[in-house]
């Protein structure tokens, strides 16, 4: 293999991806650590690439925006910490929190067949899945599995 930014044969691997912007026309290159040194220079080589990987995952923060986290309006308890820790901060956090711990509370007196038919919890299945909440998707699926 010859070098990008040299032209002389490099055998070394290309680990540093070096994209230049001189007016307004992208240069990419891939580079051994040797010729990225030379490229960026020792001093500025790790804050650059740095500053490139900050710009990406604030880009990609920005982009993704994360449902807001339920609260109880009384004491302020997350439905997080609920799941988490399994207690509930006040008697309110019920109310705050009901569908959400509908799933974790099944009745003592009636067996799963008889509280949901497959087509329901299948379907909440498929909302919990949507949420990204694979903590109730798994409940849900091993209730469906029991029936």
């Amino acid at each position: 293999m010859t070098c990008p930014k040299t032209g002389k044969p490099c055998n070394k691997p290309k680990i540093y991806h070096v994209t230049e912007i001189i007016n307004g026309n992208p240069t990419s290159l891939d580079l051994c650590q040797d010729c990225a040194k030379d490229q960026i220079g020792p001093q500025e080589e790790k804050s650059k690439l740095l500053e490139g990987v900050f710009k990406i995952l604030l880009d990609f923060m920005q982009q993704v925006q994360p449902e807001k986290e339920k609260i109880c309006p009384k004491c302020g308890t997350f439905l997080s910490e609920v799941r988490t820790t399994g207690k509930l901060g006040c008697s309110h956090c019920h109310e705050a929190f009901s569908p959400e711990l509908e799933y974790f509370f099944t009745p003592t007196n009636k067996t799963e067949e008889t509280t949901h038919t497959h087509e329901e919890l299948t379907t909440k299945l498929q909302n919990a899945i949507k949420k990204e909440d694979y903590e109730l998707a798994a409940t849900l699926r091993d209730k469906i599995k029991k029936l």
